[in-house]
């Protein structure tokens, strides 16, 4: 007899069929974000919950379902789900770190980069037809090669974003709450306090959890320290 599954949303072809083969399952076929009650109407008498993270699986929720061994969350956060009250109830609870490192490592270049040269500016400049010829102050952006990157949060994550900053020999500064030797080593970074890298980085990108202790990380006082030219990611 094959556990039963309640998926809140639809997932790429391949994956489907891989969760039936293991599962009977129930999904929600529409394009939307469910609501709590229809999450805790379709997961009735299911083993387990695959969920995404934009879906606030809480406390209501893990207690709604006595017959529930198993939360598993499509994405490497988990900010999402109450882990307290499922590990109350000794369900486990599961999440895909490593899977998205690199992808999530150039998305964060690619807005660095755009920011920078303006590209989405510039784009959208051509599209409504007002280019009329160079000019030298034209979308004039900012160099990212040998500038220096601040990188909070050294995790796979932060360490891939270290990785190409590398590439384009910049000064990389990193705070994090413990020392990443492997960092220093690879990559020449230096270890600073939050306030240093705020004032010298010329890009900061922020690779955290969302947890009480980086809730409010950045507020009035950091960006008030920030380089006037300073980009954040």
């Amino acid at each position: 007899m094959k556990p039963r599954i309640f998926i809140t949303r639809m997932r790429p072809e391949r994956a489907m069929e891989i969760l039936h083969e293991d599962f009977h399952g129930s999904v929600n076929t529409e394009d939307r974000v469910l609501t709590k009650a229809e999450i805790i109407r379709g997961m009735q008498g299911c083993q387990a919950l695959l969920c995404l993270l934009n879906d606030k699986i809480d406390s209501d929720i893990i207690s709604s379902n006595p017959k529930l061994k198993v939360i598993s969350n499509y994405a490497v956060g988990y900010n999402n789900i109450d882990v307290k009250a499922a590990t109350d109830r000794n369900i486990a609870v599961c999440n895909t770190p490593g899977i998205l490192t690199e992808a999530t490592a150039d998305l964060a270049w690619a807005l660095l980069m755009s920011a920078a040269r303006r590209i989405v500016e510039s784009d959208k400049y051509i599209r409504e037809n007002r280019f009329q010829g160079w000019a030298p102050l034209l979308m004039l952006g900012q160099d990212v090669y040998s500038k220096t990157i601040g990188i909070i949060g050294t995790g796979r994550i932060g360490m891939a974003v270290a990785r190409r900053a590398y590439g384009f020999n910049m000064k990389i500064l990193y705070h994090d709450k413990n020392r990443n030797r492997d960092l220093e080593k690879r990559y020449q970074a230096e270890y600073c306090r939050l306030k240093t890298l705020v004032k010298s980085a010329d890009y900061i990108t922020l690779h955290l959890p969302l947890t009480e202790e980086t809730t409010d990380l950045f507020g009035d006082k950091e960006f008030d320290l920030m380089k006037n030219t300073a980009i954040i990611i």
